[in-house]
């Protein structure tokens, strides 16, 4: 029920009369069938129908509320299970169970006419929704409710439920259990959906037992609800399910079965708000902006389907209700700035809200003083300004200050100290000013032997030379002075090598100069000794194998003798290498100097003599000898000295000697200036031996057998000769033998006769005669 704005009463609702008191030029004068929607409007004072008019089909058609715009044109909203009629350009769900219509003010005419729901796949319309609110505003704008389920169903009312409902993109709640509310905004001529929206538990089934349910002029619905029953429950006990917001009175279903829930949801309210923040999103409020700081707008507004922001420097920024929700935006000019909110939704009454925000931007004058230089050792004062505090700090951070100025002693190549400058409106600026040392150039030598081994070395022994290595830093050309008159300029570094002529003691001078630098040149020195020492080493030698060499060493305090197997530390010793040698000497003086050399002795090897000699002798002349050079070297010069004066270089020749003696037989031979020889003794006589011994016959005279060498008879022992003698009779019997014949021989017990005689003279020569014994 309604009253129009002449207190006419306007009511709706359903009939399954034929006779309801429609009026002339109703717009459906006649009952369809079943039950049929009806409205009708009464006069003030409730004496007259003024207009009537029936709405449905042949099938079910209930109204359940009804409501009149600013025009009096009439709404209902209800429900059905036939095909109503759907007008040009309406929002509809075809098959559907709920229906909207609009009836010009007299009934006479039906302008809107649609049916909104889960519609029917196969031509069997039912409601889904029980209708428990209605809503026109002064805008036109439609609002819906109602609400569906099992428990429609589990007593005996319609077997549907609230799947498959259209729902926006924007819906606060897209998913349903299947018995929820559900909330729906038209625009003013039913085209477009404007939202829909589920609400409900997902385990309990929501639902009005009867209870108060209104939407006010604002589009803001009202309702008080039965909610986390234990009936028809998923979990079969009460639940708490039903959503609820932060700070509400309760949050919980105390009770054992269904508690009453009561909620607002505001489907049409547009108000715009707006909020300022830092980036991270901790200071709201934040209209004070340093540059180059970034503001965050926050849209906090309630509705709004197009957004327009204006931040007041030419940036303007469209967004739909989709769109985040919050801006960054950075200022490019310091100065204050009006930033602008807009909202539309033309399904709202107002259609527009705005609001708006003065931002404060600024620029920090605050700034540091220019990178400069600063000289080694030297301090520096920084300098920073346009502020109010300030903050210094370094880049290992050793150094921090609060001073606009401090004074600083910076020790690295290069070191970079940040300040951070807050001025008067809060603004801080960061700046760095780098500081670069200029080291000085710094002067440095050091003294080396000539293979670098020896740093610091400056007691230098002739004819050593010293090594000079240039460690100067930070120079770009030197002036050498070797404290003899000798002075080099150079720019290069590269080691130097400086031999004195004479002995004593010299101060080296580095000058190193750079112009680029504080100092502009530094100096370093070294003093060292140089020394001559008087040593002496014996020369190099040549030796015949077998022969020894004296080495020897004078002018030291210290010897180390060294090679082919020896170590000594005598200042001279004899050696007897067998083949060419190198020996090597060290010798330290007084002065600590050190003198090494070597001493080669060469060896000339040994030859190796092979010979043979042989005797000649036929028992009737003078032996003869036979030599025979057999050493194959082609190095040497051969010869044979005889003895009596006379010698060969032939390789072999047989040499008869003159006279009887003993003679000595050398073979020499003669590598370069070394001799070596072999000698042995040469008997050369004739062999005597008698042919008749008168043992009796000449008592005392011719007794014996005697034999020997020469007239003198030497007997053949003298010689180291043995002689062999045997004695045979004429049948050829051995009757006498000697093996180491000593000329004692007489013939006894032998018969004067004719005997033969052999005598073998060692390995001469074997003799044989006719020996006649006289007795």
């Amino acid at each position: 029920m309604k009253l129009d704005i002449n207190n006419e009463v306007v009511i709706a609702g359903g009939t399954s009369s034929i006779d309801f008191p429609v009026t002339p030029n109703a717009y459906q004068p006649g009952f369809n069938g079943i039950v049929d929607g009806w409205i009708a409007r009464i006069s003030n004072d409730g004496s007259a129908i003024i207009n009537a008019t029936y709405t449905g089909t042949n099938s079910f058609d209930q109204i359940y509320f009804v409501d009149l715009n600013e025009n009096g044109e009439v709404y209902c909203y209800g429900q059905t299970t036939g095909q109503m009629p759907v007008t040009a350009g309406a929002y509809v769900n075809p098959n559907s169970g709920q229906f909207l219509q609009k009836f010009s003010s007299d009934l006479s005419a039906l302008e809107i006419s649609t049916v909104f729901g889960s519609g029917s796949i196969n031509g069997f319309i039912r409601p889904n929704i029980s209708p428990t609110a209605f809503l026109v505003n002064e805008c036109d704008n439609i609002y819906l409710a109602g609400w569906g389920g099992v428990i429609n169903s589990a007593h005996g009312y319609w077997p549907t439920n609230t799947n498959n409902m259209p729902i926006t993109e924007d819906a606060y709640q897209d998913q349903t259990s299947g018995s929820d509310f559900y909330f729906m905004a038209l625009n003013g001529d039913a085209s477009e959906l404007v939202y829909s929206t589920y609400l409900g538990g997902n385990q309990s089934r929501t639902h009005v037992d009867g209870g108060t349910s209104r939407f006010d002029k604002y589009g803001i619905v009202y309702h008080s609800v039965c909610s986390g029953c234990a009936a028809n429950n998923a979990t079969n006990n009460p639940t708490s399910d039903f959503p609820t917001t932060p700070g509400a009175h309760s949050r919980f279903n105390r009770s054992n079965n269904c508690n009453n829930a009561a909620f607002k949801f505001d489907l049409s309210s547009l108000r715009a708000l707006m909020e300022t923040n830092n980036t991270a999103f901790d200071t709201p409020g934040f209209n004070n902006v340093c540059y180059p700081d970034t503001i965050v707008f926050e849209n906090l507004s309630v509705g709004g389907k197009d957004i327009l922001w204006d931040f007041g420097d030419g940036t303007v920024v469209k967004q739909t209700e989709t769109d985040r929700k919050w801006l960054y935006h950075q200022y490019e000019d310091e100065g204050q700035y009006t930033v602008k909110l807009r909202i539309t939704d033309l399904a709202t009454c107002s259609q527009v809200d705005s609001t708006f925000k003065v931002i404060n931007y600024f620029k920090a004058e605050g700034y540091a003083a220019d990178d400069d230089d600063v000289c080694e050792g030297a301090t520096y004062q920084l300098n920073a300004y346009g502020g109010e505090d300030y903050s210094w700090t370094s880049t290992d951070e050793t150094f921090t200050s609060t001073e606009q100025s401090p004074v600083v002693a910076p020790t690295d190549n290069i070191t970079s100290y940040f300040v951070e400058i807050t001025d008067a409106n809060g603004c801080t600026v960061k700046d760095t000013v780098e500081l670069t040392l200029i080291r000085d150039v710094k002067a440095d030598f050091e003294s080396y032997n000539a293979d670098s081994t020896l740093p610091g070395y400056d007691n230098i022994c002739f004819p050593d030379s010293i090594r000079l290595e240039n460690l100067s830093t930070n120079a770009v050309s030197y002036k050498w002075n070797y404290g003899d008159g000798t002075i080099i300029n150079t720019t290069e570094k590269t080691p130097l090598y400086y031999s004195y002529d004479s002995e004593g003691e010299y101060t080296i001078t580095l000058t190193a100069y750079n112009d680029e630098t504080c100092n502009l040149q530094d100096v370093d020195t070294k003093t060292i000794s140089y020394f001559k020492s008087d040593i002496n080493v014996v020369d190099d030698g040549e030796i015949c194998n077998g022969e020894t060499f004296t080495l020897s060493a004078s002018g030291g305090d210290q010897y180390n003798w060294s090679g082919d197997s020896i170590s000594s530390t005598s200042a001279s010793l004899s050696v007897e290498p067998d083949t060419t040698s190198q020996y090597f000497v060290t010798v330290i003086d007084e002065n600590g100097c050190i003198y090494q050399d070597t001493v080669n002795v060469r060896v000339v090897s040994e030859v190796n003599l092979q010979w043979e000699h042989q005797l000649i002798n036929n028992c009737f002349d003078r032996s003869s000898v036979l030599v025979r050079n057999l050493t194959p070297d082609e190095d040497a010069q051969f010869r044979f000295e005889f003895g009596d004066g006379t010698s060969s270089t032939e390789p072999e020749i047989e040499h008869i000697y003159e006279a009887d003696g003993n003679y000595s037989l050398k073979f020499i031979a003669q590598r370069e200036f070394c001799v070596y020889e072999e000698m042995i003794q040469i008997p050369s006589y004739y062999i005597m031996m008698p042919n008749i011994i008168t043992p009796t016959a000449t008592p005392g005279y011719n007794d014996v057998f005697q034999v020997g060498m020469g007239d003198d008879l030497i007997a053949f022992s003298e010689n180291d000769i043995v002689a062999e003698l045997q004695v045979f009779n004429r049948w050829g019997k051995l009757v006498y033998e000697s093996s180491d014949y000593q000329n004692d021989w007489n013939g006894a017990g032998l018969a004067s006769g004719v005997y033969y005689v052999q005598l073998k003279v060692g390995d001469l020569t074997t003799c044989e005669s006719w020996l006649h014994i006289v007795k």
